[in-house]
């Protein structure tokens, strides 16, 4: 027996009868390696194949990319800024338009007219009005000259502190007042403010607010922004 490379081989398995001594190939004789299975296979990268430019031979570069988080961070900055950009946008508008906007006008308030009250004056101290308009088409004093209760009401509701106003249907006269003391002075509306009376006259007030029409008796009871 013979000793190659650490092992014990019979000399005739190297060469058999009538042949001529050959080379042992690379390998034979030496022992066998096995891979271990806890060992983690290598991680694959991605490669580029490209071509030198003096030759055709082909040569495997890692290509250089950027940072993918890097790229997602800008991103997403990017659109936050739009979003925000487009908020205040339109916060900024909406306030623009908010301030160039013409004030609202006044409501309307009612007209006395419809709080006409037959059986109905005041009992509370009151100075007359328009003792001294005169009215020139008619040559007449305008207090004088007015015989229906629609004309008496509608000229109170035009009239600058004209608080209220009594309709006397018999004699067809009709008087414009204002109130001296409180409430009636600041809410001529206040159920104080009227009294009842004979069947023909006709009390009304100008309203200072939206109309609240109540039963007469009731607690609380209030009308004309009372």
């Amino acid at each position: 027996e013979a000793e190659l490379e650490g092992w014990s081989v019979a000399p005739e398995l190297l060469v058999p009868s009538g042949l001529a001594p050959q080379p042992l190939r690379k390998g034979w004789g030496e022992p066998m390696k096995v891979p271990s299975k806890s060992a983690a296979p290598p991680p694959r990268t991605s490669r580029c194949c490209r071509r030198s430019a003096g030759n055709d031979e082909v040569s495997a570069v890692a290509p250089e990319e950027p940072s993918k988080p890097k790229r997602r961070c800008g991103r997403r900055l990017v659109l936050r800024l739009s979003i925000l950009l487009m908020v205040l946008s339109a916060t900024a508008t909406a306030v623009v338009v908010r301030l160039t906007q013409p004030p609202d006008p006044p409501a309307k308030l009612p007209s006395s007219c419809v709080v006409a009250q037959n059986a109905t004056a005041t009992c509370q101290p009151f100075q007359i009005l328009g003792r001294d308009l005169w009215d020139a088409e008619k040559g007449d004093f305008v207090m004088d000259s007015v015989d229906t209760i629609e004309d008496c009401c509608s000229r109170c509701d035009a009239m600058e502190g004209c608080h209220g106003w009594i309709f006397e249907g018999l004699a067809r006269r009709c008087r414009w007042l204002r109130f001296t003391e409180e409430p009636c002075a600041s809410n001529p509306g206040d159920l104080s403010c009227r009294c009842l009376t004979h069947i023909g006259t006709t009390f009304g007030f100008k309203p200072t607010g939206p109309l609240i029409w109540v039963t007469r008796g009731s607690i609380g009871a209030a009308a004309g922004g009372a």
